[in-house]
C-alpha cells in the first residue's frame, strides 16, 4: 500500500486542471462515493498496525492534496 500510495501522491501533484470540466472529473475520481479515496480508506483499514502509523500520515496528505488541487482549480 506504500507505494500506492506515493505513486498516487505523486500523480495528484502533476495533474492539470485546465478547466471546471477536468476539476469536476478529477473531483469525482477521487473523492466521489466511489471515488479512489474511499477505496484507500477501505483498504487502510486491513493494514497492520505497525504500519498504519507510516501510512496513515500519507493517507492524510494525499486526501489533502486533491482537496487543495481542486480548490486552486
Amino acid at each position: 500500500m506504500l507505494e500506492l500510495l506515493e505513486g498516487a501522491l505523486a500523480e495528484v501533484g502533476v495533474v492539470e486542471l485546465p478547466d471546471a470540466e477536468a476539476t469536476e472529473a478529477f473531483r469525482i475520481a477521487w473523492l466521489g462515493r466511489k471515488g479512489r479515496m474511499k477505496d484507500l480508506m477501505a483498504d487502510f483499514k486491513n493494514v497492520p498496525g505497525p504500519e498504519k502509523r507510516e501510512i496513515g500520515p500519507m493517507l492524510n496528505a494525499l486526501k489533502q492534496a486533491v482537496e487543495e488541487k481542486v480548490k486552486e482549480a
